[in-house]
């Protein structure tokens, strides 16, 4: 049986995986540190001190900056650290300095296929739908856009600013030349629809699909928008027809990212609109909503997400193509 760590990973501690044992890594004192040793006798529990203070360890990357991880991992003898977020070149770096495995798509990987420059270069060739989409590499590019309000985005995975919905031509000019230095960005027709998830995990030669969530978000004042959290939504509730083109997608999905080297898990983020599903992004790394398929099996076909993730980048086949 592995022994693996979790900093404050919600998935491991709700997982019924016999594959591993877990030590939930957390801060000195934390109400994390009580809820586990409550809740779930059974995991191990190792607290560390941060500099600065922290009252939680907020990511992956921001504990092994400012906590001793690694010294925690060794002193409960586990050999692997499971990566609840993105991975990172000072993650791995981390990783292969002290000899711990990380369970995780490579960063190299989940960088591409988060970068929505790719992502739309990717589904653009695989013939999936999306939203009108512009690819803004200077500002003559904006002439070309003939349709608003549109969603400007930088592709990077960690952008130089959020989102921002521009309502006409000229507001779009004024933007990209104000941040001409964080050229490109991709520029999308609003598309009106329900907002969608669906969380996919790719093995070698088969794969697992989860339920379709909502994402919820409530509308304020100036039109902006705060996200509330999901919904799954059961099959019956959406329309036959936009179920057999989502599924469709999904598949032609996964066979060009399997072809690319992709193992793991991955979140697709679209709308539905009418009978077709508009592919927005790929977040390839868990996410708030993965925590609830432990919780609830049925939500992936009855499969436990942390073995079926595990036999996902360890190379093994999954339980089943579903």
């Amino acid at each position: 049986m592995e022994r693996l760590a979790a900093i404050e990973g919600l998935e491991c501690l709700f997982s019924r995986s016999k594959r591993f044992e877990l030590t939930h890594v957390t801060v000195d004192g934390s109400r994390s540190a009580e809820f586990v040793r409550e809740c779930f006798p059974n995991v191990q529990v190792k607290e560390v001190h941060t500099k600065p203070l922290f009252d939680f360890l907020t990511n992956d990357d921001e504990a092994i900056s400012h906590a001793p991880i690694a010294q925690a991992m060794v002193s409960c003898n586990a050999e692997s650290l499971f990566l609840a977020e993105d991975s990172s070149p000072s993650i791995e770096q981390w990783g292969k300095k002290h000899h711990i495995n990380l369970l995780t798509t490579p960063w190299s990987m989940q960088s591409k296929l988060e970068n929505k420059l790719f992502f739309q270069e990717l589904i653009e060739r695989c013939g999936i739908s999306s939203p009108k989409t512009w690819i803004i590499r200077g500002e003559d590019d904006t002439a070309n856009v003939d349709q608003f309000p549109v969603v400007l985005q930088h592709p990077a995975v960690h952008p130089p600013f959020k989102l921002i919905v521009v309502k006409d031509a000229e507001e779009l000019h004024r933007i990209v030349a104000e941040r001409k230095e964080h050229l490109p960005f991709v520029c999308r027709v609003f598309a009106d629809g329900m907002p969608l998830g669906v969380s996919i995990i790719v093995g070698e030669h088969e794969t697992i699909f989860s339920s379709v969530r909502l994402q919820c978000f409530w509308e304020g004042t100036a039109n902006l928008q705060e996200f509330l959290g999901i919904q799954w939504l059961p099959t019956v509730e959406l329309a036959a027809g936009f179920v057999h083109n989502l599924e469709e997608a999904l598949s032609i999905l996964v066979k060009e990212m399997r072809s690319i080297g992709f193992r793991g898990i991955a979140n697709i983020d679209l709308i539905a609109a009418g009978d077709t599903p508009l592919f927005l992004e790929c977040n390839p790394r868990m996410s708030a909503a993965t925590p609830c398929l432990p919780i609830e099996p049925s939500l992936l076909h009855g499969f436990d997400l942390c073995e079926e993730f595990l036999r996902a980048i360890d190379g093994e086949n999954l339980s089943e193509n579903k």
